[in-house]
């Protein structure tokens, strides 16, 4: 008897510890819906008076206190951020406080990124925002754009995006927002002023640039008007070498291919001096213009288009489809072409030399010489377009913080 009361003990137990866990019921319908936050301490656009008063996000189900990524400290951000921040968890909420209190006469921004999971793994589609005062004024406002890669066009997500006072004080205060999927980034009830906006990738995840991270800047003056401004921001990789000629390569008879140890600056492709020194007894080549390789292409895809054109078919331009960046200035590249006065003589060695390049990081004075010889026929020419022969991009180990506002494209309209 005393057997049998504790198996039946036993199977009790088991059947408990079965129904504990997290699951969805057999034969029920499977839960794929995402935790949605249903209730927020203090109420959106409330006046907060309590300076040590708690964040708090409730949910309509139960949250996991693993994200999907990251930590749960790293689940919430806090614009701008006044002291450092105490996340916690709850079975159905998340609170958040700073160490000192919130500061008086500030619109803070609370955010939860797309990270919080419920039991069965649904993990939130989009972030939620809170935002309320401490006695500062919401300015119904907004600035926002697009992060981009420089050297690719293409959006570049998770990047750290902070706007600061052009000048830092030991009590600056910076407003943050994080790029999504598309490398979108946004802040709301912004005050009216200066900033500097600084897109960059924090790595170490301190808050602060650092002189290794890939970082873009720009200005921004925010007006008192609630109006919505749109600045994209190009990023790059911190450099302080310029850019050094490493080989030249015959196009066709009359025109070369450079090909430097870093991006060339496109919009200053133009300021490229390049000459021609030819061997002892042959007459000089003259360079008569310096090229972008897309520009370069164009021009001779126009005249052959001219020559022969191609039924029904449109001109194509290698190497300007630009993703999200605008049509306008071409995507950096390692080599330009320079067009010459007069055919290279087969065989004959030519000294090349190349001055006044600047990188896409803007370090000038790159440039450098060689040689080249013109093949003999039916050995097939270089094309500018041909990136395999290239050297990759040498990472430069002596960083420095090269401003890349020179470099940062019209906003969107």
């Amino acid at each position: 008897m005393i057997a049998r009361a504790g198996a039946l003990a036993a199977l009790l137990l088991a059947a408990a510890l079965g129904c504990a866990r997290p699951g969805n019921p057999r034969g029920g319908v499977p839960d794929r819906r995402p935790p949605d936050v249903i209730e927020t301490e203090p109420a959106p656009k409330a006046t907060v008076a309590d300076a040590d008063a708690v964040v708090r996000f409730r949910f309509n189900e139960r949250v996991s206190e693993r994200p999907s990524r990251g930590t749960i400290d790293d689940a919430v951000m806090v614009s701008p951020r006044t002291g450092t921040l105490l996340v916690e968890h709850g079975s159905d909420w998340i609170s958040v406080r700073m160490e000192g209190g919130m500061r008086p006469g500030i619109v803070y921004r609370v955010t939860l990124l797309p990270v919080i999971s419920d039991l069965f793994g649904n993990t939130m589609r989009d972030p939620f925002e809170l935002v309320f005062t401490t006695g500062g004024r919401l300015l119904e406002n907004a600035v926002a754009g697009q992060a981009l890669d420089r050297l690719t066009g293409r959006p570049i997500p998770d990047l750290l995006v902070q706007l600061l006072p052009p000048t830092a004080q030991p009590d600056t205060l910076a407003y943050a927002a994080r790029t999504d999927d598309a490398g979108l980034y946004f802040f709301r009830y912004v005050p009216p002023g200066q900033y500097s906006l600084v897109a960059f990738q924090d790595r170490n995840r301190n808050q602060a640039l650092g002189p290794r991270e890939a970082f873009g800047r720009r200005g921004v003056f925010v007006q008192e008007t609630a109006d919505t401004l749109l600045i994209d921001v190009v990023v790059l990789e911190p450099d302080s070498t310029g850019a050094v000629l490493t080989r030249v390569e015959p196009v066709d008879s009359t025109a070369l291919r450079l090909t430097f140890s870093d991006y060339v600056d496109p919009e200053l492709t133009g300021a490229v001096a390049v000459t021609l020194t030819a061997p002892e007894g042959r007459p000089a080549r003259r360079v008569t213009e310096v090229l972008h390789p897309t520009a370069y292409e164009a021009r001779r895809d126009t005249a052959r288009a001219r020559t022969n054109p191609p039924p029904g078919s449109a001109l194509a331009v290698p190497g300007q489809e630009r993703l999200g960046l605008p049509v306008g200035v071409p995507l950096p590249r390692m080599d330009v072409v320079a067009l010459l006065d007069a055919p290279l003589e087969i065989g004959a060695s030519y000294r090349v030399t190349a001055r006044g390049v600047v990188n896409v990081n803007g370090i000038p004075l790159g440039g450098g010489d060689t040689t080249v010889v013109r093949p003999p026929p039916g050995r097939p020419p270089a094309t500018p377009g041909d990136s395999a022969s290239a050297p990759p991009a040498v990472p430069d180990s002596a960083r420095a913080r090269a401003d890349t506002a020179a470099l940062a494209l019209r906003p969107r309209r």
